[in-house]
């Protein structure tokens, strides 16, 4: 006759039949039914039920404390719910974005408020709606927006973007330090080039406007390569 190993896996008992707790194993799963129940966390409260049976093996057969299950099972929850708050915040912001293309900025600047809402670290949104705020507001209002998309995420389009806008507004010092920063991050970054010689041509330094119109005509920058022929006399190699 053949005889087999067998498995004998955790079974999930009847809600009704789950065994009891007594004391502070008791006392600590009824706070994590509580916290669950401030938080929301049905889902979790769902788990507890489901699993009790093997929560109690956890903790009798391997002397695990409930509050190590309880803190597991609330870090859990939330992690799962912070994943399901950036899903949502990026999902507002494709839609925005969707809409922005539409030209309806109004209602894509309402739903990166909502992106945002979901997810405040969501450093993509904060660009994006500095991008909306500079089309319906002004450049003056996306500046606050760029800086904290800086402050989550030092993209160099961030930084890029934010001098453009600086430069709108007349400061051409300030728009320059954020190219530099734009070039730091991405050496052949061709728009920040073309943007910091628009800065120095406005400031009047001639020699570091070709400097840099020049070297984002190297990189095929087609609108450096024609405003060089403007203003520095022609005679630059744009190849």
């Amino acid at each position: 006759m053949e005889h087999f190993n067998t498995i004998h896996p955790l079974k999930i008992t009847n809600i009704s039949a789950r065994p009891p707790l007594t004391g502070w194993d008791g006392l600590l799963l009824i706070i994590t039914y509580g916290i669950c129940l401030y938080f929301g966390m049905q889902h979790s409260i769902l788990a507890i039920n489901i699993h009790w049976h093997n929560i109690y093996v956890l903790i009798r057969k391997y002397k695990l404390r409930p509050f190590i299950l309880s803190i597991t099972i609330i870090l859990c929850s939330i992690f799962h719910i912070q994943a399901q708050e950036n899903a949502r915040s990026a999902n507002y912001m494709q839609m925005a974005i969707e809409k922005y293309k539409s030209m309806d900025a109004n209602t894509a600047l309402d739903l990166l408020n909502k992106a945002i809402e979901a997810d405040p670290l969501n450093h993509e949104a904060f660009f994006w709606r500095a991008i909306m705020k500079r089309k319906i507001e002004g450049a003056a209002a996306a500046i606050s927006d760029y800086d904290k998309a800086i402050s989550l995420y030092p993209d160099p389009k961030y930084y890029n973007n934010r001098g453009v806008d600086k430069a709108l507004l007349g400061m051409y010092q300030s728009a320059i330090s954020d190219y530099y920063q734009a070039l730091r991050l991405k050496p052949n970054y061709g728009d920040a080039m073309f943007n910091m010689g628009y800065s120095f041509y406005e400031l009047g330094y001639s020699d570091s406007t070709c400097y840099y119109l020049q070297m984002a005509a190297n990189l095929n920058h087609d609108q450096a390569a024609r405003i060089m022929k403007e203003v520095c006399n022609g005679n630059a190699d744009t190849h």
